[in-house]
């Protein structure tokens, strides 16, 4: 009877606890506590090899997914972005507003100051765009000097608000001497 009970505890101790907390762990996506006979714990290690793996992988997908919708030079969403987002948005079905951005004489900005000043003015607006609008609303360089800005959330009584942002934007890129106080934005806005 003793020896019935000492292979019992041993079956529950190496095999049955290890294999619930080995399902618990892969159920949860965590790795395994290598513990129970050496065949699980060569498994749990391989598991556990594997799982490390997968996250390592995980990350440098988000990386890329991340790279793939932000514009290098400006840090904001670029155009894949605008795709994603818009198509986001229109299965949510929500009000929202869209602003499409162009800087002034943005050609004359690269012809007078050179290409490194023209970046620095796209760096320039687009951190302005980001400061003035809310946490919840999508900057984006769609291309060149065009840059986009979905305001979520909102409907044609806003337009008064955008007029303001825009003309206070303005007021603000116009205090940069490098550029003669010169820098500026036109805009227009559409609702659905």
């Amino acid at each position: 009877m003793m020896i019935i009970a000492i292979l019992f505890l041993s079956l529950i101790f190496l095999f049955i606890k290890p294999l619930g907390l080995f399902d618990k762990a892969v159920n949860e996506g965590t790795a395994v506590d290598c513990r129970g006979a050496a065949e699980l714990r060569r498994l749990a290690a391989t598991y556990n090899k594997m799982h490390s793996t997968s996250s390592v992988e995980k990350k440098k997908n988000d990386e890329l997914k991340k790279s793939s919708i932000t514009d290098p030079m400006t840090g904001i969403y670029n155009r894949n972005g605008y795709e994603e987002i818009k198509e986001k948005l229109n299965k949510e079905r929500r009000d929202a507003a869209f602003i499409l951005v162009d800087v002034d004489k943005f050609k004359s900005i690269n012809d007078t100051y050179g290409h490194p000043m023209g970046d620095r003015a796209l760096c320039i607006v687009a951190d302005t765009l980001s400061r003035f609008f809310r946490n919840n609303d999508y900057i984006f360089r769609l291309g060149g000097d065009e840059f986009a800005v979905i305001m979520t959330d909102a409907r044609k009584e806003c337009a008064d608000l955008i007029k303001d942002k825009i003309g206070r934007i303005n007021a603000e890129l116009g205090c940069y001497q490098a550029f003669d106080n010169t820098l500026s934005i036109s805009a227009g806005a559409a609702f659905s």
